[in-house]
């Protein structure tokens, strides 16, 4: 209603133990997200398997809320992929790429330019230095039933001034 309209979005339709259980995995997908955004300041002890283990629970989270949405699975492939890539975890990353670009297709088609970059990082996962910066600025438009106000900013440095740039700005629920 603040949007001057009444979504009828199934999460925003559901009641009982059905909105309980969605807005659960919602905070649970917003923690877990922020989780994956502060790896970043933990590079150094950052270790491959809890990094997996992160992922695949958010994805089998984004399968139970939002059924398995493509888009934003491609964004938390592509977030980890960069993290891994900073850890120098570079055999973890090229399966973080493959699954970032086969979402990608699904969700964009084969010959668009974000598949295309997914693609090109499966085969050489050290050209990610050569992404843009706003390559998944504009993916959270199938997010439904997000109440965030996120106050975006272009600063890229947390408080204690460590620069977060990896994965800043790329994942938001």
């Amino acid at each position: 209603e603040a949007l001057a309209f009444q979504c009828r979005c199934s999460a925003c339709a559901a009641d009982g133990e059905v909105l309980r259980k969605s807005d659960a995995r919602r905070r649970q997908l917003g923690i877990l997200i922020e989780n994956l955004h502060t790896l970043v300041l933990q590079l150094e002890t950052l270790r491959p398997e809890p990094l997996r283990h992160l992922v695949q629970t958010i994805v089998g989270l984004l399968d139970a809320e939002l059924g398995g949405s493509p888009p934003k699975k491609r964004e938390v492939f592509h977030c980890a992929f960069r993290l891994a890539m900073e850890a120098g975890f570079e055999e973890l990353a090229v399966d973080l790429a493959r699954k970032a670009w086969e979402n990608a297709v699904i969700s964009e088609g084969p010959a668009s330019i974000r598949t295309l970059r997914m693609s090109r990082l499966v085969d050489d996962p050290r050209s990610y230095d050569d992404e843009e910066d706003d390559d998944d600025d504009d993916d959270n438009d199938d997010t439904e039933h997000d109440d965030d106000d996120d106050d975006d900013s272009d600063d890229d440095r947390d408080d204690d001034g460590d620069d977060t740039s990896v994965v800043a700005g790329v994942l938001s629920f």
